[in-house]
């Protein structure tokens, strides 16, 4: 009888051990993909992060950039796409998918800035990742503002059950002040002078395009009271 026990006792001893050695399996991170967790624990994912924005800067190679279109005034005469700028029929889109109410690179900026300190680096190693990424906010905000006026501002990201995406629009002299402040950091981050080439962020583009959000935001205070 005590035979018997004994085998029984290491069959299911046996059969724990399965048990737990398939729940750790299981629970283990997939080898062939990166996972939430991973990703915020090096210098190179929070570098490879903040440059994805870089091809959302204008390219210098037409007359017509953005908002500053020629065609949007009376410089040139666009026969088959009359600006609605001129005709003063463009509104607020019902959908982010028309007319360029998109907050998809918004969510991508505050998810960075929601988690690179996880990764536990020293702020002097990631200043120029976090100060781009800081420049590209105030510029997809600056953006959206130039085309709509006052907009919803979020410093954090919002999910699809977040109540923040129901709230009304906000004044564009608070938005532009964020923006402003968000400037202001990535000048004080980015690095100095001419770097990787002249095709990276630096201070002193930071400062530039604040003073054109200044200079562009005071001209509209100026004549709209």
């Amino acid at each position: 009888m005590k035979r018997y026990t004994i085998i029984i006792s290491c069959f299911f001893a046996v059969l724990l051990t399965l048990s737990s050695c398939d729940e750790d399996i299981l629970n283990r991170m997939p080898l062939d993909e990166m996972n939430d967790q991973a990703f915020w624990t090096s210098l190179d994912n929070l570098e490879l992060y903040s440059k994805q924005f870089y091809s959302n800067l204008p390219k210098y190679d037409t007359y017509d950039i953005g908002d500053h279109k020629d065609s949007h005034s009376d410089n040139v005469y666009a026969i088959l796409d009359f600006s609605e700028i001129l005709k003063g029929t463009r509104v607020v889109p019902p959908s982010p998918s028309e007319g360029g109410w998109d907050y998809s690179n918004i969510r991508d900026v505050n998810y960075f800035l929601d988690n690179y300190e996880k990764a536990g680096l020293d702020i002097e190693l990631i200043k120029q990742q976090v100060g781009e990424v800081y420049f590209f906010r105030a510029y997809f905000y600056f953006n959206l503002v130039k085309r709509f006026g006052d907009v919803q501002w979020f410093d954090k990201v919002q999910d699809i059950d977040s109540e923040g995406i129901y709230k009304p629009r906000d004044p564009r002299h608070i938005v532009i002040n964020h923006v402003i402040e968000d400037l202001d950091i990535a000048a004080e981050y980015l690095g100095s002078g001419k770097l990787a080439g002249g095709n990276q962020l630096s201070s002193e583009v930071a400062l530039l395009f604040k003073s054109r959000v200044c200079l562009y935001e005071g001209t509209w205070e100026k004549y709209h009271a």
